[in-house]
């Protein structure tokens, strides 16, 4: 019992490990690109205190790639989020499978596959059709 909870917590902390770092470091970079592209296009925005207005028409029209980067900015962060759930729910079942789990599982999956084919209402679901 007290090496199986180990175990979790080995794996639960790798797992929160990696979605951390996943998803810093994406808004890190999110950030840098976000100023960067900000101040080297700050002339655009017209005026003496600037307007959103014509920072967005500016860069529409003269630096799509700026444009994308300030106003997708907040895309990023969300696909940023989503990446990192799917890369550490990905993580945590390798270190599942990896570890002593990984007998368990598969006997579970085989005993459901053979309940599975062994039904008669299941042949149905499992006949192919060709015509």
């Amino acid at each position: 019992m007290k090496e199986n909870f180990k175990i979790a917590v080995k794996i639960s902390w790798k797992t929160a490990l990696k979605w951390i770092y996943i998803f810093a470091l994406g808004n890190i970079v999110t950030l840098i690109t976000f100023l960067l592209a900000l101040y080297n296009n700050v002339g655009l925005a017209e005026g003496g205190h600037g307007s959103l207005v014509g920072l967005f028409v500016g860069l529409l029209t003269k630096n799509i790639f700026a444009f994308l980067l300030v106003f997708g900015a907040p895309v990023f962060i969300a696909l940023y989020f989503i990446i990192a759930n799917k890369v550490s729910i990905q993580n945590a079942i390798y270190l599942l499978w990896k570890g002593k789990a990984g007998d368990y599982i598969s006997s579970k999956v085989k005993s459901l596959a053979v309940n599975l084919t062994e039904k008669k209402s299941g042949e149905k679901n499992l006949q192919i059709k060709l015509f």
